[in-house]
Formats: C-alpha cells, structure tokens, sequence
C-alpha cells in the first residue's frame, strides 16, 4: 500500500482557502504539513519547546488521551528545523493564541488540550471537502511533508530524523 499524500497544487489550494476561512486553524495546518509532525505531536506542542529564533521544534511529548505523554524511543524524540515562513506564522499566532497555563501552541479555546477526534470532525474534514479534496486524511499530511521534502532533493537521512522513524530503512521503504 502505497501512502496517501496530497500533491503540490493541493497543498497550495488548501492553505488558502484554510487561510482565508479558518485563520485560527492556518497555525497548526501549516505547521503539521511543513514539518511532518503526528496529530498528538501537534497537539501537545507547548510553547517551551518551539524555539523561534534558531528555527527548532523539539517533539519530547504527545497528545494521548488528553493527556501528555513522554515520548521515549529515541528516534521520536527529535528536533525539528523549521521554516522561516513557519516562525513568522507562529511568532503572529503566539499572539493571538487562547492563553493556558498549559501553555499549548495548538489549544482549544479555553487554553486546554483541544481533543483530536474534535479538531478532526470540525475542522480538517470540511476544510479537505471545502478544497474539493478526496481520500485524505490528518496522518496523510505527514505523508505529504516527506514526499515534498524527498522531492525537494532531502536525503533519506534527513528526513528520517525530521520524521522520527526509527531509521533509514523505514523510511526507505515507506516513501
């Protein structure tokens, strides 16, 4: 089974209209499509472990149940690079953020765990339906991220430790 990803045109036409639409939910679109992260990765992101100014993300914990859990393999735990793009994005939207003492990047309203299966019925599927994109789902967006960095001339290497496969090999023959 080949794995879904959504093709260049798509991701450019599903940025926009998310942007114009649904500007609270462009952060973490943006975010999960330009770093390959899980859905419980984005979820549990807080603000501590996103470094604006060098440009990193270090994924140490994930959404799982509404609680944040420890990542432990060593090859999950990772640090990401992100964008220059993705820190302005985040830099406009640590702004206007709902405000928690969890301190969550991608929160609910209250400032809370925003819940996964929520965010997923109300807000991804009908931004995909919106785009007029068919067979997609949140986990293909990690999909995509390898298949437009493999494309972009990244090495295997790379893009296994961006997305935390245990090594080469998985990825090699994932994508």
């Amino acid at each position: 089974n080949l794995p879904k990803y959504l093709k260049e045109d798509d991701v450019k036409k599903l940025l926009a209209i998310c942007k114009d639409n649904h500007p609270d939910f462009y952060p973490l679109l943006y975010t999960a499509i330009t770093t390959g992260m899980r859905k419980g990765e984005l979820l549990g992101l807080s603000w501590k472990n996103v470094d604006l100014k060098n440009k990193k993300i270090t994924v140490k914990k994930s959404l799982y149940r509404n609680n944040l859990i420890n990542i432990k393999a060593t090859k999950q735990a990772r640090m990401l690079n992100i964008t220059q793009e993705l820190v302005d994005i985040l830099e406009n939207w640590k702004l206007s953020c709902p405000k928690g003492d969890l301190d969550i990047v991608f929160s609910n309203s209250a400032g809370g765990f925003m819940d996964p299966d929520n965010m997923i019925k109300r807000r991804f599927n009908p931004l995909i339906e919106q785009a007029g994109i068919q067979n997609i789902q949140f986990q293909d967006l990690r999909n995509t991220y390898a298949y437009i960095m493999l494309s972009n001339n990244a090495t295997l290497e790379y893009v296994q430790t961006q997305m935390g496969h245990y090594s080469v090999d998985v990825t090699f023959n994932r994508y």
